[in-house]
């Protein structure tokens, strides 16, 4: 549903994300349209956000330029100007609005601002790329979530070269915004973000209504009426939310931009045909200011607080021309003005982009709408109050690591953070303060010095913060190597080898593979391994290897595992077909299972994917792996997909075949 917050990026295997990088290739390109302007590939060195002289909020990014693929004379370093940000704990957010990370590789489509010709990302977001490396490869990727686009990184760049011309001149930013302060740019990126908390309207908990208001309809906008206005509004009205959202006064300047200037009047001010300088790159744009003072929790999301809230059409386009056109900007610009980010769902109002039928009609809101916008608008109890103090606190050290955990009380007021008070003697909490975001119960924290320590926890909201849970002591010290690896086996199939493990006593962050020409020697290898997994699979010339693991830790090594002899000698069959494929697809995902086949062992597997039963026109793509199941997503279509089992010495029969349907 189009909640305010975008799915963070999934973590997968490498073989994975090669697979669904090769299956997305299969989606058609979209190519851009001729137009002027710089498209760059850089990284970014920091951004800083600041108040202009109009009282708006800007961020100031600075990119340090790698390629230049479309312009000319630009420097080594621009500084784009992007509407948004956070200063002082007052916030604006712009949605879909591209967003920004320290040290993030970017491909960026780069337009200028017609006001003072500074550069911005083209289509808010969408003139934003993330470059990334998958498996030696470069993709490019926009977006996040059900919306997220990747594709060949060479694909996109030839795209946006397609008619473009360079523009003929652009401004640097003033001195003043070029040296960006890196130790405070840690990760700039526009709210809602998975680092900092979404924005709703706190007057659904206490009843109070939230105002829209609105200016003269243009002259030349003779489809526009009074009547779109108030069926927008009663469309979420409608929605079965506790806010109640009503039509304001109309005496709203028709020259004022309301997305501008910030006076934190606590109502929600539409502008038609786009009275903001520079105009517009969206249909509509919608948003607000809000404050970071203020947090209250909502069916598990804390929420900051808007303290303002816009809604722009721009003078160009379907909504300035059609009368449901012109109803569903708005309704669309109330939705981002009511915190809800654009959706991937079909036939949601928060698609981005125009409905396809709007021109025969206004729209009216989807499920996935509905779902979004009354999980953040259930008010909460009218009697809000401070939470009680957690009930219990644990404190445990691995080494120089503690884990702190505890449990929150069961009754008074939801807590929004916690406040982990941590000192060197019982009561005395002389070292200091961690704050930690609700609904987090437990944290770690590395590199603490030995000794013995004492911590306690108190929950806090913006009605105030409880008394403190039990005080809980823990003591950090007293290194020791781990003990060595409690098993130790190894198989070999031609020159494959496949070395597995299980863990000894202590603690164990990392182990040492020892393999000489005779027992006991290292003579050939000594090689660093990670903690997990507890394996390892190589391939190794033909002969006799002495091999032996052992643990490690900051604190040393272990004592040698039992050894193991290791005859590596050519294959002499192929192995057996992989039996019982099976899959499932959800959200699009398509995870696939089977069973290894008896006999000869695999040294890995190959999927074989066709348009057809029994072809392979789509994909043939080996593993790398002796794992038996693999996910990733694919394109919309239907798969006939096999599976073959592989070693030195050739490949199997394959597997049975299954349909894969991806709606």
């Amino acid at each position: 549903m189009a909640l305010p917050r975008p799915f963070p990026p999934p973590c997968r295997r490498a073989a994975i994300l090669s697979l669904a990088a090769l299956l997305l290739t299969l989606a058609p390109a979209q190519a851009q349209s001729p137009s002027d302007g710089l498209v760059v590939r850089g990284r970014v060195a920091g951004a800083r956000s600041a108040w202009d002289a109009a009282r708006t909020l800007q961020t100031f990014v600075t990119i340090d330029v790698t390629e230049v693929v479309v312009g000319a004379a630009v420097p080594r370093q621009l500084v784009l100007r992007q509407l948004g940000g956070e200063v002082g704990g007052i916030g604006l957010w712009i949605a879909g609005q591209a967003g920004f990370g320290a040290d993030e590789d970017v491909l960026l489509d780069l337009d200028l601002d017609p006001r003072d010709g500074t550069l911005r990302t083209r289509g808010l977001g969408r003139g934003k790329w993330r470059v990334e490396d998958i498996d030696g490869t470069l993709f490019a990727t926009r977006g996040s979530g059900l919306t997220e686009e990747r594709r060949p990184y060479l694909a996109v760049r030839d795209d946006l070269l397609k008619g473009r011309r360079a523009a003929a001149t652009f401004t640097a930013m003033p001195a003043e915004y070029a040296p960006m302060q890196h130790a405070a740019a840690l990760a700039f990126s526009y709210l809602p973000t998975e680092g900092g908390f979404p924005a709703r309207w706190h007057e659904v908990d206490s009843g109070t209504p939230l105002f829209v208001d609105r200016p003269a309809f243009p002259p030349t906008w003779s489809h526009a009426s009074a009547s779109h206005v108030t069926n927008a509004i009663n469309l979420w009205r409608g929605s079965g939310m506790d806010l109640d959202l009503r039509e304001g006064g109309s005496g709203l300047s028709t020259s004022d931009c309301p997305a501008l200037s910030f006076t934190g009047n606590g109502r929600i001010a539409l502008a038609f045909n786009d009275p903001c300088p520079g105009g517009i790159p969206d249909w509509v744009i919608g948003g607000g200011y809000y404050t970071t003072g203020d947090l209250r929790t909502v069916n598990g999301v804390t929420f900051q607080k808007f303290l303002q809230g816009f809604v722009v059409l721009n003078d160009a386009g379907s909504q300035a021309t059609s009368a449901g056109c012109f109803q569903d900007a708005i309704t669309h610009g109330l939705g981002h003005a009511l915190g809800l980010g654009h959706s991937g769902a079909g036939g949601a109002i928060m698609q981005q982009g125009p409905p396809a039928g709007c021109t025969s009609g206004p729209s009216s809101l989807g499920a996935d709408d509905v779902q979004g916008i009354t999980s953040i608008y259930e008010g909460q109890a009218s009697a809000p109050q401070p939470p009680n103090a957690p009930t219990a606190m644990t404190a445990t050290a691995t080494l120089s690591n503690v884990t702190l955990s505890w449990t929150p009380a069961s009754t008074g007021g939801a807590a929004q953070r916690y406040l982990i008070d941590a000192g060197q003697a019982p009561g005395i909490y002389n070292i200091g303060t961690i704050p930690i975001n609700a609904p987090a119960t437990s944290t770690g924290v590395g590199g603490v010095p030995a000794g013995t320590y004492y911590v306690r926890v108190r929950a806090s909201n913006a009605l105030g913060t409880s008394g403190p849970s039990p005080e809980a002591s823990v003591t950090v010290g007293g290194c020791a190597p781990p003990g060595a690896p409690a098993t130790y086996t190894a198989s070999t199939n031609d020159m494959a080898v496949f070395l597995q493990w299980t863990a000894g006593t202590g603690v164990v962050q990392g182990y040492q593979l020892e393999a000489g020409t005779a027992p006991g020697l290292a003579n050939l290898v000594v090689l660093p391994l990670p903690a997990t997994p507890l394996a390892f699979g190589a391939s190794v010339p033909y002969g006799r290897y002495y091999t032996r693991l052992r643990s490690t830790n900051v604190c040393g090594v272990s004592p040698p595992s039992t050894e193991v002899i290791l005859d590596v000698r050519p294959c002499t069959a192929t192995p057996g077909a992989p039996t019982g494929l099976v899959f499932n697809v959800a959200n699009r995902v398509v995870g696939m299972a089977w069973t290894a086949p008896a006999g000869t062992p695999p040294t890995g597997y190959s999927l074989v994917v066709g348009s057809v039963p029994g072809g392979s026109d789509l994909l043939v793509y080996p593993t790398g792996t002796t794992a038996t199941s693999i996910a990733a997503p694919a394109p919309p279509g239907t798969y006939y997909v096999r599976v073959v089992a592989t070693n030195a010495c050739g490949a199997s029969l394959a597997s049975n075949e299954i349909t894969v349907v991806v709606p």
